[in-house]
């Protein structure tokens, strides 16, 4: 099985390793090279920092972290990355890469089954 870990930092680095330790294929993205570089030395397969070097896969799990603007969670990049999944499961038609959302961010917690129920699955066309 191949999975593809989105954000390799505090939450989404220990997660690639821990399932490259049950003996999958593990990819990565993240926006930085200094955690691109980091995972690629922890054994990921392949990482990068560029969305459209993100091969289609079985799983993607969304390590994103929600950072804090004032007292209001940004879930701006979790939107962000929803939108480029979408977008990529629409052009490979081939029906791969389902979705699995960590929460890295206990001020989001609250919100995340809001989230997930008025954002997440509309954007990522989850049905249930």
């Amino acid at each position: 099985m191949k999975v593809c870990v989105l954000s390799l930092c505090e939450v989404g680095l220990p997660t690639a390793k821990y399932i490259l330790s049950k003996g999958y294929e593990v990819y990565g993205y993240d926006i930085s090279s200094t955690a691109i570089k980091r995972a690629e030395g922890e054994g990921v397969l392949e990482a990068t920092d560029i969305w459209d070097e993100v091969p289609s896969v079985d799983v993607y799990v969304v390590c994103i972290s929600t950072l804090l603007k004032g007292d209001v969670p940004d879930l701006s990049p979790v939107f962000d990355v929803c939108e480029k999944l979408h977008n990529k499961r629409r052009k490979n038609r081939n029906g791969k890469g389902n979705i699995k959302l960590a929460n890295t961010n206990r001020h989001a917690e609250t919100n995340l089954k809001k989230l997930y129920n008025i954002n997440f699955k509309p954007i990522c066309g989850i049905k249930r």
